[in-house]
């Protein structure tokens, strides 16, 4: 997921359907990765602790592929933004999972 975006920048950049591309929204397609996981985390715990690991990566997996598909069927630059968004937050959920240690 973090990997993916600077090599499709130049893609995206050069596509005459994202045209004009703001540039301003640029740095916003790598910060919401990350601010997608910070959010992604809180119910990715609850989830876990209620539900169990199994189920909660099942559901995660869901985020993921919706993120895909927003990111894959974008029309405008605010698709790919939300699907950044949901793709940030089905990257870690399988650390918020496991046995209570304190």
């Amino acid at each position: 997921v973090i990997g993916w975006f600077p090599h499709a920048l130049e893609t995206l950049l050069a596509d005459p359907a994202f045209q004009p591309f703001p540039q301003k929204k640029i740095p916003w397609m790598m910060l919401l990765v990350v601010l997608g996981a910070l959010f992604g985390l809180i119910p990715a715990a609850y989830s876990s602790a209620r539900f169990g690991r199994i189920w909660t990566m099942r559901f995660f997996c869901l985020a993921l592929l919706g993120g895909w598909i927003l990111v894959a069927a974008a029309n405008s630059v605010d698709m790919i933004l939300a699907g950044r968004f949901l793709l940030g937050e089905s990257e870690h959920p399988s650390s918020a999972g496991g046995r209570r240690v304190f």
